[in-house]
């Protein structure tokens, strides 16, 4: 597809529809070259539909579909330079993802799916600016997030999509929080993910995702009331996302992450078994965890 269209394009270098086209297909050589794991020669397909991009947007800056895609390629550069751990250099393109979604934004305030994506990119902000430990950054990022994401899924409670997004949002800005060491915020924020969380796997409780954030959301739970000093409350906490976690197990034995994450919660459990004085207890669940780590790693 490509090959027939650089060659259209060479016989009609002003046909900007050909122009679009082929930066798409190059957008989509770049999608499955990430998905190959060949990040530099995803790179280079990115910037290739980049540039095309560019010049048709400085062309018709008024194009509102121009500027979207633009903003996909730096998007897409972005994911790529996170990948190969150029934090620096994805910030930089998702910033740049980010001007051109909020002018877009504010030519159309009920597009939904820009606001979507503007979420989104504050969120990929945020979470490149929490591994390079600027908390300040990343904390600010993800409020502006959540705000749009709570404005969206007021317009569409039903949208199961967007509410797990949200729960999501609430999970980045509690694993900040709980950075910083303001803990009571990070409780409230771990809350209203469980709550959102709850209520889509009571909607869906065959679906292994919303079970899994779940899981990660009691455990999150746990693990502030843990430093808080409420063993208690720590506990009851693990011990709901250990029943969730061994329900995937049983679905799913060859899972080598959820078998992970199980032996991971055995040992959070044993943890506070063992400040608790419980020694028997904690001796049980090291060993549960024990068990399970010793038939992966023979593998």
């Amino acid at each position: 597809s490509l090959a027939i269209l650089e060659k259209l394009v060479a016989l009609d270098p002003n046909n900007t529809d050909w122009q679009g086209n082929l930066s798409s297909i190059y957008t989509t050589l770049g999608d499955v070259q990430t998905a190959q794991g060949s990040l530099k020669d995803a790179l280079d397909s990115y910037r290739r539909g980049l540039a095309i991009d560019e010049r048709l947007s400085a062309v018709d800056p008024g194009n509102t579909g121009r500027l979207s895609a633009l903003s996909v390629d730096y998007r897409s550069i972005g994911d790529v330079q996170k990948a190969q751990g150029s934090l620096a250099g994805a910030l930089e393109s998702y910033r740049k993802s980010l001007a051109i979604l909020e002018k877009l934004v504010a030519l159309d305030p009920n597009n939904t799916d820009w606001q979507a994506r503007l979420s989104s990119i504050y969120t990929t902000l945020g979470d490149v600016q929490t591994a390079q430990g600027s908390l300040a950054g990343a904390l600010e990022s993800y409020r502006k997030s959540l705000a749009i994401r709570e404005k969206l899924v007021a317009l569409d409670p039903n949208n199961a999509d967007w509410q797990a997004r949200l729960s999501s949002i609430y999970t980045a800005l509690g694993d900040v929080q709980t950075a910083q060491g303001s803990l009571k915020d990070a409780l409230d924020s771990y809350q209203r993910g469980l709550a959102i969380d709850e209520r889509l796997s009571a909607a869906d409780p065959g679906n292994t995702d919303r079970l899994s954030d779940l899981s990660v959301d009691y455990r999150s739970i746990g693990d502030v009331q843990k430093a808080q000093g409420s063993l208690a409350g720590a506990l009851e906490s693990y011990r709901k996302s250990l029943a969730i976690r061994e329900k995937l197990v049983a679905l799913d034995p060859n899972n080598a992450d959820w078998q992970g994450n199980l032996s991971s919660i055995y040992t959070a459990l044993g943890d506070v078994q063992t400040a608790q004085g419980s020694l028997k207890d904690a001796l049980d669940s090291y060993q549960r965890g024990l068990a399970i780590d010793e038939r992966f790693s023979s593998r």
